[in-house]
């Protein structure tokens, strides 16, 4: 679900009162966010560690978070001790979540009853973004909110852009380094592998005398005859389903990983593919596959596409190159033939020259003149 500002994210909750964190779900799902309560820590560290986790609200009831001397009263139950260590836990949470890089960024927002300034000052400490003090108006609880979000939301886009522009300047490297098709095909892949973070791709590529379509490069993959039938049977699958656009499976439906297809696809969670065209006509495609979840959001897909745009163009000038290559090497052979005939009037000598002029030009086993 998306924020009413039209981002993308959700928010994790964490409070010690169950009846008092629903409430916060409530109050945000209400304002058209993704809220999730959670009930541990544990589930928290697993789930921080998503993409589009946008901030993090974590709601102490202690009155004291940085309590080190804190001695319950003679009547008290264990429920003032119990606070108390909840909230220390979620501080080491917060410090923890903070210094691991992927997370470095993402926004935490402490409610706490405490007005204390030496509680404010360790929040801050241990990586809390924003700290909030109760009772609060809902207002100014929503507005944080649609703070912290923008803000996580115009950090992502700017580390998305960064790293496209890493991977088209590795990927143009690639297409400037040769005009040979099958170095352009390894290199784009290989560099799509590494910088994607996927764990295997393959390029398939149709042949202009046969019009068969088949595998020129593969990463991830076994070299076995299995796993090279298996990719074939999967692009007669997905071929049909991507009518010139890019398509992303995640997560794979069932009826993809039946077949010799099934065996190739049984580790991966999901995959993307776009199609390589030159002037409308589609002459192969790219795919990636990823066994981890949410591996493929929309502007990868894009992305990828983009870049068989740019490698279509690159195999077209390298298929003009060697056409042109190929016929300059004809016609200077015909120049040279023609040369080397006139300067003998020998009939032997003519024709033996020629046989293993021509023999030697078109690699044949046996030249004879008749």
């Amino acid at each position: 679900m998306s924020n009413p500002n039209g981002l993308e994210g959700r928010i994790l909750i964490l409070g010690d009162e169950t009846k008092s964190a629903r409430a916060i779900e409530r109050l945000l799902a209400a304002s058209g966010y993704a809220a999730h309560y959670l009930t541990s820590f544990e589930t928290a560290r697993q789930q921080v560690t998503s993409p589009d986790i946008a901030l993090v609200i974590i709601e102490p009831s202690a009155s004291r978070l940085n309590d080190k001397y804190y001695e319950p009263s003679a009547d008290d139950s264990g429920d003032g001790l119990r606070r108390i260590e909840w909230a220390r836990e979620a501080l080491c949470f917060c410090e923890e979540t903070k210094s691991n890089r992927p997370n470095s960024e993402l926004p935490i927002l402490v409610i706490s009853k405490s007005q204390r300034t030496q509680d404010k000052v360790a929040c801050l400490n241990r990586g809390v973004t924003d700290y909030l003090t109760r009772p609060y108006q809902r207002a100014e609880l929503l507005s944080r909110v649609r703070s912290h979000v923008r803000a996580w939301r115009n950090e992502r886009e700017r580390t998305e852009r960064f790293e496209q522009l890493n991977v088209f300047h590795a990927v143009s490297s690639v297409l400037t380094s040769s005009l040979e098709p099958d170095v352009l095909l390894e290199g784009t892949l290989s560099v799509l592998v590494n910088h994607l973070s996927v764990d295997a791709g393959v390029v398939y590529l149709r042949n202009a005398d046969t019009l068969q379509m088949s595998i020129v490069a593969a990463e991830g993959f076994s070299e076995g005859e299995s796993d090279h039938t298996g990719l074939l049977d999967l692009h007669s699958r997905i071929a049909p389903l991507m009518q010139g656009q890019p398509l992303v499976l995640e997560p794979l439906p069932d009826s993809a990983k039946k077949g010799i297809a099934g065996d190739v696809l049984a580790n991966f969670h999901g995959l993307v593919c776009a199609p390589i065209g030159l002037k409308g006509n589609i002459i192969g495609a790219i795919c990636l596959f990823s066994n981890k979840e949410s591996a493929f959001p929309r502007q990868q897909s894009a992305l990828l596409s983009t870049i068989c745009n740019q490698l279509s163009v690159a195999i077209e000038n390298a298929r003009l190159y060697v056409e042109t290559k190929k016929s300059a090497a004809q016609l200077s052979f015909v120049y040279n033939l023609g040369n080397n005939l006139m300067t003998s009037l020998e009939m032997d000598e003519l024709l033996g020259y020629a046989v293993f002029s021509v023999g030697k030009s078109v690699a044949c086993d046996v030249c004879a003149v008749v």
